[in-house]
């Protein structure tokens, strides 16, 4: 049965706790005390095990507003809750540009399935008694028909009562030729005609106005949380405590709040800024006030129609 799933070809570099250092990716949990409300309530939809609960969250949202540390944490914390829990990770894949395998929409379904089967032995038995492994490289629509939808209907009766299987799918915008788009309707579509009982999904990326409306249209279950939609007030907060305690010497410095301010609620603005000021554990306090200085000064002399990202990479 192992030779068999391995036919799946998994892709190990998609997995959340693959480290990947080298090729300077890495995932951080979100800071204590941001994203609270998103954070809860991801939770609770997760913990949800009422027929009415949906089984797709999407959550949304422009580059640099943290999607991804979102979904790290989420997979984090339910990646470690095994025993006794209501919902628990089986799978996952964070889709990246720096790999073809983690571009590419046509290894999605299959490193997902090959998960559950590690963790699902009902799921894995009837994945092998369907014997469909041919079409790993078919299209992601006959995917998640025959390794997905098929064997998991089969095995749903035998499934624990009392267990929820959580699937983390990250930053489809990362899939190349908008094939990530192409996924999210195949499994909002697939879904729709085919619930797939104490399975549920979480998945991120930018928002596409088309399967926004799809979603309302063909009246598919589901929860949306827009991060746009976060009211600047509270993505400033979070900013702010973020910085504050990576940058705990900084604190009190007022060029901190100038950073605050000049972020604008985007995190990868902050984290970049971040990584700029801690690049050397070597750097006393005045090197790094200097550091922001210029960072700040950079940023002011640009033109407004710099992206702010691009403004510190300059």
């Amino acid at each position: 049965m192992q030779a068999q799933k391995d036919c799946l070809k998994p892709s190990k570099i998609a997995d959340y706790r693959t480290i990947l250092k080298e090729h300077g990716l890495k995932c951080e949990e979100c800071t204590p005390g941001t994203c609270v409300k998103i954070l809860q309530d991801i939770d609770d939809w997760a913990n949800n095990q009422s027929s009415s609960s949906p089984c797709i969250f999407w959550l949304t949202g422009q580059a640099g507003f943290g999607k991804t540390t979102i979904a790290y944490t989420v997979a984090k914390e339910f990646g470690a809750i095994r025993h006794h829990a209501k919902t628990v990770l089986d799978a996952n894949f964070f889709c990246s540009q720096q790999f073809p395998e983690t571009q590419s929409q046509i290894h999605i379904i299959p490193t997902i399935c090959h998960e559950l089967a590690c963790e699902c032995k009902f799921y894995a038995q009837d994945l092998h008694a369907a014997n469909k492994f041919n079409v790993v490289d078919h299209d992601v629509a006959i995917q998640m028909r025959d390794l997905l939808v098929g064997p998991w209907k089969a095995s749903e009766s035998k499934h624990s009562l009392n267990t929820c299987y959580l699937v983390v799918i990250d930053a489809l915008d990362e899939i190349k030729d908008k094939g990530g788009s192409m996924f999210l309707w195949k499994l909002l579509t697939t879904l729709k005609d085919d619930n797939l009982k104490s399975l549920k999904f979480l998945v991120t990326s930018h928002s596409n106005p088309g399967l926004v409306a799809l979603f309302e249209w063909e009246e598919v279950t589901h929860s949306i949380c827009h991060l746009q939609d976060v009211p600047i007030e509270e993505a400033t907060s979070d900013v702010e405590t973020y910085l504050k305690a990576t940058l705990p010497q900084l604190a009190s410095h007022p060029m901190l709040n100038d950073l605050i301010q000049q972020a604008g609620g985007l995190f990868i603005y902050a984290a970049t800024a971040v990584r700029s000021l801690t690049k050397h554990d070597s750097l006393t306090d005045g090197e790094q006030i200097e550091i922001l200085n210029n960072l700040l000064s950079k940023t002011l002399e640009e033109s407004d129609d710099t992206p702010l990202i691009d403004q510190l990479y300059q």
